[in-house]
């Protein structure tokens, strides 16, 4: 299951200093920042349980975890929130690869206050999870589009339970049904949660 992430990383003075020493620069070459980014890979790899903070699946399952910024920080997008600790969770390869989400322009409204920004994705740590799940072919696919689905976990017989909002989400679990194995295989990883 994809659970709300509570635990952003907490910069200490000297990591603060760190950043603004790097210009507020990921791709710094400056040790600390490499140190830093070290700090980070084992907080979230901690704090996330070694799971995607997207897709809700460990890493070795679709790839190595990656520190992935939410907002992208690359110089067209968000540069400011690169070291914003809402900003940053661990995602695994599937699903900070080009295919998935990569640069996606996660912000629909722009502020100068992280938090006050409005995300087109369910955001790991600012939205409820459990009100915004859809799937896609073969694997639980994080809504980065639409904010359509609620999930439940109904039964122990790992009937799920879905209420539908939109024509797509209706579409989706279509598509999920001819894959019966990879979901059957999500169905027993959430009762083992």
């Amino acid at each position: 299951m994809i659970r709300r992430l509570t635990n952003p990383y907490t910069y200490s003075a000297q990591e603060q200093v760190c950043i603004q020493a790097a210009n507020n620069n990921w791709e710094s070459g400056r040790n600390c920042v490499k140190t830093l980014k070290e700090l980070l890979n084992k907080h979230f790899d901690h704090h996330q349980n070694d799971k995607c903070c997207y897709c809700g699946l460990e890493y070795g399952r679709t790839g190595r975890g990656e520190v992935d910024h939410i907002a992208p920080k690359g110089n067209e997008y968000y540069p400011q929130f690169s070291f914003t600790p809402n900003n940053l969770a661990k995602a695994c390869q599937l699903c900070n690869s080009s295919t998935m989400k990569h640069t996606y322009d996660s912000i629909d409204t722009l502020d100068p206050i992280y938090e006050n920004c409005t995300f087109k994705i369910v955001h790991p740590y600012l939205d409820d999870h459990s009100l915004h799940f859809k799937f896609s072919y073969g694997l639980l696919e994080y809504s980065f589009r639409w904010k359509i689905i609620r999930q439940r976990a109904w039964n122990q017989l790992g009937y799920l339970n879905w209420t539908l909002k939109s024509e797509p989400a209706r579409e989706l679990l279509n598509v999920i049904k001819h894959d019966w194995k990879l979901y059957i295989e999500y169905l027993q990883q959430l009762k083992k949660e």
